[in-house]
């Protein structure tokens, strides 16, 4: 098992990928995504919750993979360089690739455990994760009935 670091670049493509998907399925994405961000529920912009839920999750699979690789490649290392990997300038929101969607997410949570089989993603944020990638299945599933 090897784990792979994901940049800035990488994670902004995810995140731009995942708003895509929120505005077309705001209701199921909020649904999918609220749960863990009750801290936003105050702002009256349903989509801009959504999008602003995408960028803490985001942010912290990217602190999770972080402490995976870390863990796997560096742990000999006196000095750990974990950074708040924020995403780059992001992308405009365009036509989601479901397929690619539901496998970056999945290998986003692949590359969130360690070669020692430790996962750093929160049970929460796996649940949303897999959440989301369940709902991207089962509409590629309704398209190809």
């Amino acid at each position: 098992m090897s784990v792979i670091r994901y940049d800035s670049d990488e994670l902004s493509v995810l995140s731009a990928n995942l708003r895509g998907y929120a505005l077309k399925h705001q209701r199921e994405f909020k649904a999918a995504l609220y749960s863990y961000s009750g801290e936003l529920e105050h702002l009256d912009d349903p989509i801009g919750v959504a999008f602003e839920s995408v960028n803490m999750l985001v942010e912290r699979l990217s602190l999770a993979n972080q402490l995976a690789f870390q863990t796997s490649y560096a742990w000999k290392d006196s000095e750990w360089k974990i950074v708040n990997e924020k995403t780059g300038k992001i992308p405009p929101s365009t036509v989601v690739d479901k397929k690619a969607l539901y496998w970056a997410l999945r290998m986003v949570l692949y590359n969130c455990v360690s070669q020692f089989g430790r996962s750093w993603v929160s049970a929460q944020d796996e649940a949303v994760v897999r959440r989301l990638m369940n709902m991207i299945l089962e509409e590629m599933a309704s398209i190809n009935e």
